[in-house]
């Protein structure tokens, strides 16, 4: 995580937070998360314990079902154009 920002907005902020922490701050509202499991910065360990940590925050407030993830297995740190066609997929669901 770039934490240049942070720790000048927010000091201590990345010793107590971390991404998945921040981003279940959105539950119950629905949300979608894409990871490539070749991605180089996010490494797929660390991204399935971000999922989890997600995914517990969302079932603990009844919205499971608003919670959708994935690791796309080939893709590295990239939004491919499969990626952008199930988010426009996800967006017609969600925001009709």
């Amino acid at each position: 995580m770039n934490l240049g920002i942070t720790r000048r907005v927010l000091p201590a902020f990345h010793r107590r937070l971390d991404i998945p922490d921040v981003a279940s701050l959105a539950a119950p509202k629905p949300a979608l998360f894409h990871a490539g499991g070749r991605d180089h910065l996010f490494p797929e360990a660390g991204v399935e314990s971000a999922y989890a940590t997600l995914r517990a925050v969302w079932e603990s407030q009844g919205a499971g079902d608003r919670l959708t993830t994935r690791v796309w297995p080939d893709t590295g740190h990239a939004f491919t154009s499969a990626m952008q066609a199930e988010v426009y997929t996800w967006l017609d669901v969600w925001l009709g």
